[in-house]
């Protein structure tokens, strides 16, 4: 079986709800410090385990599992006790085969792409096909439905709804630096994770995690692809994420309009967006992403409602400001300026007629 060598940047996607859905993002490196230095955890995985992260401490722990049922394009897995019955488990395999699955990839995915490593170059139809073959040579994306450890406690706490761990493309077991420390664990598969409770497995809000993350997976890969030294922004990962809600849902995702209107930590008013991410405490978190929602959504509309940006984005030559900026100014030609883009956003909120 072929497994990539040891991927140097690694991230966490991740999707929190509260009074609406969002998603965060971390990103980092294997020159920074360990993130788990539990050595306690078994090295080989058994079979019916899984590693899993535990979002509130970020230390990885083992998981045990039960594949519920397989689809043309993915596998359900469960955590023991989770709940999840035979047919949901069925029903999500099904919607994520026959209506995620190729809405994403047709959006986000470039195609038809050769890969070269040590002299060897092998062909490619999707970034899905690619990831794949990265790790578990399957043809299947893993899909594990678990509880969660997210500090959820009572009903008006954010809680995460699922999320993409980056690391899983390294070989399955510890991951180390060079100094031999544990950086975390992998369990050498494409794969995401979504929660079970208080998340509703089978749900249209479920089946969306699935969307948002199946992105963030394919800009990952995008990024191995090629070969890039850093990943993409957090913003940008999350607003093109945000989009792929939008295109499962057919519909701005209502969420994110309340938010946004609502305002209900009075933080947007004072200046709270996604260009400064995670500039927040408490729930304010969504306004990065009912703002980002609303920015990448608006450059959708002023881009004919043509998707084909986002693509653009995700395998221009920048990771930062200017992968937006870059493809903006075929829109607009004052958009290669940021400030001037930003400001014209920022206006369109309040006069959209004008935008």
């Amino acid at each position: 079986m072929r497994m990539k060598k040891t991927i140097q940047a690694v991230l966490v996607a991740a999707a929190v709800f509260a009074l609406a859905s969002c998603d965060i993002l971390i990103d980092f490196f294997s020159d920074d410090e360990p993130k788990n230095t539990d050595n306690s955890l078994n090295s080989v995985l058994q079979a019916g385990q899984f590693y899993a992260q535990n979002l509130s401490t970020k230390q990885f722990y083992i998981v045990n599992v039960e594949k519920l049922t397989e689809g043309s394009k993915c596998e359900i897995w469960a955590e023991n006790g989770s709940g999840v019955t035979l047919g949901t488990a069925r029903s999500m395999a099904n919607e994520y085969d026959n209506n995620i699955y190729q809405k994403i990839v047709d959006t986000f995915s470039i195609k038809n792409f050769d890969y070269t490593e040590s002299g060897n170059t092998t062909p490619f139809s999707n970034v899905m096909e690619f990831a794949d073959w990265l790790t578990d040579q399957n043809g299947k994306l893993t899909i594990l439905l678990l509880d969660i450890k997210d500090g959820y406690k009572k009903q008006t706490d954010a809680y995460t709804a699922g999320y993409f761990f980056g690391g899983n493309f390294d070989e399955k077991g510890p991951v180390k630096d060079v100094r031999g420390a544990i950086l975390y664990y992998s369990n050498g598969r494409d794969m995401m994770y979504v929660d079970t409770y208080p998340g509703k497995p089978g749900s249209q809000d479920s089946n969306a995690t699935f969307a948002h993350e199946l992105q963030h997976l394919i800009n990952f890969a995008t990024s191995i692809v090629l070969k890039r030294d850093r990943l993409m922004d957090t913003w940008i990962d999350e607003g093109l994420s945000s989009q792929a809600e939008f295109l499962y849902w057919n519909k701005n995702p209502p969420d994110r309009l309340q938010w946004f209107n609502a305002d209900s930590c009075r933080t947007i008013a004072q200046g709270n967006n996604f260009f400064v991410w995670g500039n927040y405490t408490g729930n304010s978190i969504l306004d990065e992403y009912a703002t980002v929602y609303l920015f990448f959504h608006w450059l959708y509309l002023r881009n004919n409602k043509n998707s084909g940006l986002f693509l653009d984005i995700i395998k221009g030559s920048y990771t930062d400001h200017r992968a937006v900026t870059n493809v903006a100014k075929g829109i607009n030609s004052s958009w290669s300026d940021w400030d001037v883009l930003l400001r014209t956003w920022m206006a369109a909120n309040y006069a959209p007629a004008n935008a």
